[in-house]
């Protein structure tokens, strides 16, 4: 069969020559030393990551200090009506 040639039923098929491939032109240019630059950044950001982790966790048995005060007395309560709204 040739390209020219309309199959029935086939939307895409296109009367004429066969459709071509078109240039955008030349691809952007890259500083040839930009990859070495971003594996580098990458490399000095995960030192930093796990120094942080090493520095920020946390140490010993810390039983006196409760930031989110979850250890506190809890405090007890009665639902004595509800009333459901729609979303707005």
């Amino acid at each position: 069969m040739d390209d020219r040639d309309e199959v029935p039923g086939d939307e895409r098929s296109i009367p004429g020559p066969a459709p071509h491939a078109h240039h955008h032109g030349d691809p952007p240019s890259v500083h040839p030393d930009a990859g070495r630059h971003l594996w580098s950044t990458v490399a000095i950001c995960g030192l930093v990551t796990i120094v942080a982790l090493v520095a920020l966790w946390p140490r010993g048995d810390d039983t006196g200090s409760d930031p989110l005060v979850l250890d506190a007395d809890t405090i007890s309560a009665e639902v004595v009506a509800t009333d459901e709204q729609p979303c707005s």
